[in-house]
C-alpha cells in the first residue's frame, strides 16, 4: 500500500465512530482488582533496531520512522514547565484543624502513639491493593473517624482539600507548543517503611539492568506517602487511603533516567495525547508506568541510538495491556490501576491507541502538524522515499540518496535560523550514517570514501549559501556537543585570535583557547564601532548563543568576563575621550559635537552592560540560583537609573521581584510608569 493511502486510511479510522462499541464483546467486563498480576503484558520481543528491519506490524522501516521522530520532534520543540526554571518541588499537606503523622510499619505491623494515649494502625491486609485503611487503636469516637464493624477508621472525606493549581505563562511560539501545566501533590503523611506488596519490585528480574541493585536500595530508602483516595471500585471508599509512591517515582526519574530515555516517553505521551483526545484513562501517571517497565526491559543503549524502536515498544505495550484489561501498579504489581475501566472503554481506547501501532509516521506527522510545527522540509524526502522503498528495496541507496542528503538539508535550515543544538545533531548524526554505509550489493562502497566530519560539514554547508561566519559557529557547536575538533582546520590559512586573549584579565574559561578567525570577528564589527567594543561585540555574540542553547552555567561565566571589560571601560574617562577623538563620527566633522559623541558612547557602552547583567541574572534564574544575583544587583540599579529608559527600569523591578525587595521593585514600577507619562 502506498503511503499516500496509508494517511487516508489513518483519518478514517481515527474519525470512525464508536455507536456500535456496546454490541461488540471483545473484552471481558470483571473486575480485576484482586487478580494476582506480576508483570505488564509486553510484546513478545524487542524491535530490531538495524537500518535493514521493517516492523511487521506497520510494515514502516524502523530507519524511516527514526528519522521522522528525530526531525519532526526533535527535543527542543518539547518544552516542559520546569525545562528553564530548575524544577521545583510543590508539595503541600491538608488543610486540617488537627495534624496527624501517620507513622508504623506496614509490613511489622507496629504503631507509636500519635498525642495522649491514641494510636493509629495502618492495616492493609483488608483493603484494595495498594490501599490500606487506618484504624484508630482505641475503641472511642474521634474527630475524623468513622465506625465501621465497632472498630474506628480515620475518615479521607475530611482531606480532600483543592490544592491550588500553578498558573505558567503559556508560550505560544510553535516550537514550544507542548507545555503543561503543574500541580500540587496532596498527601497526609509518609509511611517510614514501604509495604509489604512492594517487596516484589526489590527482587525481580530486570533484563536491562536498570535499575541496578545499589539504585534499588537507594529508592527504597524514599518514602511513599498515604493520599486520601479510596479505589474507584471499593466497597469502602470513604475509610480507604492509597500507597503513593510519588516520591521514589520522583527519584528514580529525576536524576537517574537520561535525557534520552525521557525524550521517547515524551514522544510517546504526546502521541497518545493527542489520538486519544487526552482521556483521563490514559493519565501520565498510567503512560508512566508503561513507561517505568519498559526501562527494565529495553537496554540503555537503545533509547539513544533507535528511539523510534522504543517508541513502538511503549506503544505496543500499552496496547496489549489494554486488551488484556491489566496494568500492574509499577510498585505494587497486585495493583492493577486499571481495573476500573469497564469493555466500552477499553476498547475505545484500543482502538486508537492500534491506529498510532498501526501508522506511527503519519501519526506524528499529523500531531506535529495539528501543532503547527514545519514538518515538509524534514520529511517530503523521506516520504517520497517510502513510496518508493518496496520498487527498489535498497537501503544502501536510501541512506546515500535520502537520508544523507535530508540530514544536511535539516543542518542547513536549522544553521540559518540559529538552531545549533538542532544543526549539530543532524549533521553528525548524516556523517555517522555516512561511516556506517553499508556497501553496495557491488561492493564498490561509497563515493565519499574516508571523508572527515569537518570534510563533510563542508561538503554538506558548500552549495547552500551560508556565509562562513555560520559554518564556523556549527563547528563551534559541534566541538561543544560532540567533543570534537573541527575548528583548527579553519585557522590553518586565517588570522585568528584566542578567546583568552579577548578576555583581557578576566578568570579563565572553558572556551578560552578556541580561535576565532578574524574573518569571524570582523563579522561582528564595522567601521563606526569604537575600538574598545571590537572583541567585546563577539563575546556579546558568544554568550548569546550559549543562553540560546540553554548553556547557562558557561554563558554566565562569560557574561561575568564581559560585565568586567565593560566596567573598565566605562571607568576610563581619558580612554573615552581617545576612542572619541579617533572615531569614525569625529572624522567625518563632528568635531562641534564632541559632548554628543561622548554622550552617545557612554549610552551605547551602557546599554551593553545593561542587557550583559539582566542576561547574568536570567543565567542564575534558570539554573535556580536567582540570589546569586545579589554580587550585581546594586551595579545593575546603578545602570537603569543612569539609562533612565522605561525598558531598564522594566528589567530592574523584575529583578527586584525575583529577589524579594518589594520596596525596590515599586520604585522602580513607579520610575518606568514616570517615563511613559
Amino acid at each position: 500500500m502506498k503511503f499516500r493511502d496509508k494517511k487516508i486510511q489513518l483519518e478514517q479510522k481515527s474519525s470512525r465512530g464508536a455507536e456500535d462499541i456496546d454490541n461488540q464483546e471483545i473484552i471481558k467486563e470483571e473486575s480485576l482488582q484482586m487478580e494476582k498480576l506480576t508483570l505488564p503484558c509486553r510484546p513478545s520481543k524487542l524491535i530490531n533496531c538495524s537500518y535493514q528491519f521493517t516492523d511487521q506490524y506497520s510494515h514502516v522501516p524502523v530507519f524511516h520512522l527514526n528519522f521522522i521522530i528525530e526531525n519532526v520532534l526533535p527535543e527542543s520543540n518539547i518544552y516542559t514547565p520546569y525545562r528553564y526554571c530548575g524544577g521545583r518541588d510543590y508539595i503541600v499537606t491538608s488543610a486540617t484543624t488537627k495534624v496527624y503523622d501517620v507513622v508504623g510499619s506496614v509490613e511489622e505491623g507496629l504503631s507509636v502513639n500519635l498525642y495522649a494515649d491514641e494510636v493509629i494502625i495502618i492495616d492493609s491486609e483488608n483493603s484494595t491493593p495498594g490501599y490500606a485503611f487506618l484504624k484508630l487503636g482505641i475503641n472511642q469516637p474521634q474527630k475524623f473517624f468513622k465506625k465501621v464493624y465497632g472498630s474506628y477508621y480515620l475518615s479521607n472525606v475530611h482531606f480532600h482539600t483543592e490544592p491550588k493549581k500553578i498558573n505558567l505563562p503559556h508560550s505560544k511560539s510553535p516550537y514550544l507548543p507542548f507545555q503543561k501545566a503543574a500541580s500540587y501533590t496532596l498527601y497526609y503523611g509518609k509511611c517510614p517503611r514501604w509495604p509489604k506488596e512492594a517487596n516484589e519490585w526489590v527482587s525481580r528480574d530486570r533484563p536491562s539492568g536498570w535499575p541496578d541493585i545499589t539504585l534499588v536500595n537507594k529508592t527504597t530508602k524514599v518514602p511513599c506517602v498515604l493520599t486520601p483516595k479510596g479505589h474507584l471500585l471499593s466497597t469502602k471508599p470513604d475509610i480507604e487511603w492509597m500507597f503513593d509512591f510519588s516520591f521514589p517515582e520522583k527519584f528514580l526519574l529525576k536524576d537517574n533516567v537520561t535525557k534520552d530515555k525521557k525524550y521517547c516517553f515524551h514522544v510517546f505521551k504526546l502521541l497518545m495525547d493527542y489520538h486519544t483526545g487526552l482521556r483521563k484513562e490514559l493519565s501520565t501517571f498510567v503512560l508512566k508506568t508503561i513507561f517505568l517497565y519498559t526501562l527494565e526491559v529495553i537496554p540503555s543503549q537503545q533509547w539513544e541510538v533507535c528511539p523510534s524502536a522504543c517508541v513502538l515498544y511503549l506503544i505496543e505495550t500499552l496496547l496489549l495491556s489494554l486488551k488484556e484489561g491489566k496494568i500492574p501498579h509499577y510498585f505494587i504489581p497486585e495493583n492493577n490501576i486499571i481495573s476500573h475501566l469497564n469493555g466500552s472503554v477499553l476498547y475505545k481506547l484500543i482502538e486508537k491507541v492500534n491506529v498510532v501501532r498501526e501508522f506511527p509516521i503519519m501519526s506524528v506527522i499529523l500531531m506535529a502538524e495539528s501543532h503547527g510545527l514545519m514538518t515538509t522540509y524534514a520529511t517530503d524526502q523521506i516520504i517520497e522515499d517510502l513510496n518508493h522503498l518496496s520498487d527498489h528495496s535498497n537501503i544502501h541507496d536510501s541512506m546515500l540518496n535520502t537520508f544523507i542528503p535530508a540530514y544536511s538539508k535539516i543542518a542547513v535550515t536549522s544553521l540559518s535560523l540559529m538552531k545549533f543544538r538542532q544543526a549539530v545533531a543532524a549533521v553528525t548524526t548524516g556523517y555517522r550514517m555516512l561511516q556506517e554505509l553499508p556497501c553496495c550489493s557491488d561492493g564498490g562502497g561509497h563515493p565519499y570514501g574516508d571523508i572527515t566530519l569537518e570534510g563533510f560539514i563542508k561538503e554538506a554547508t558548500g552549495q547552500s549559501g551560508l556565509q562562513f561566519y555560520q559554518v564556523w559557529w556549527l563547528c563551534f557547536f559541534v566541538d561543544l556537543y560532540k567533543k570534537e575538533n573541527t575548528l583548527p582546520s579553519y585557522i590553518h590559512s586565517n588570522p585568528f585570535k584566542k578567546i583568552s586573549d579577548m578576555m583581557r584579565d578576566c578568570p579563565p574559561g572553558d572556551l578560552d583557547d578556541v580561535s576565532v578567525p578574524n574573518s569571524v570577528l570582523q563579522f561582528y564589527r564595522s567601521e563606526i564601532d569604537y575600538k574598545s567594543m571590537h572583541d567585546i561585540y563577539f563575546i556579546i555574540q558568544l554568550c548569546w548563543f550559549l543562553f540560546s542553547e540553554g548553556e547557562y552555567s558557561l554563558a554566565a561565566h562569560y557574561y561575568r568576563g564581559m560585565i568586567k571589560m565593560l566596567t573598565e571601560v566605562m571607568s576610563d574617562t581619558d580612554a573615552i575621550m581617545a576612542e572619541i577623538l579617533q572615531s569614525y563620527q569625529f572624522r567625518q566633522g563632528m568635531e562641534a559635537k564632541i559632548d554628543f559623541l561622548v554622550q552617545t558612547y557612554v549610552t551605547t557602552v551602557s546599554t551593553n552592560l545593561c542587557n550583559a547583567l539582566y542576561s547574568l541574572y536570567k543565567c542564575y534564574l534558570f539554573q535556580g540560583q536567582p540570589e546569586y544575583f545579589q554580587e550585581y544587583v546594586d551595579q545593575f540599579d546603578s545602570v537603569c537609573n543612569s539609562l533612565s529608559t522605561s525598558s531598564a527600569f522594566h528589567l530592574l523591578a523584575d529583578v527586584w521581584k525575583a529577589l524579594g525587595n518589594k520596596h525596590k521593585m515599586k520604585e522602580a514600577l513607579e520610575k518606568q510608569d514616570s517615563m511613559k507619562a
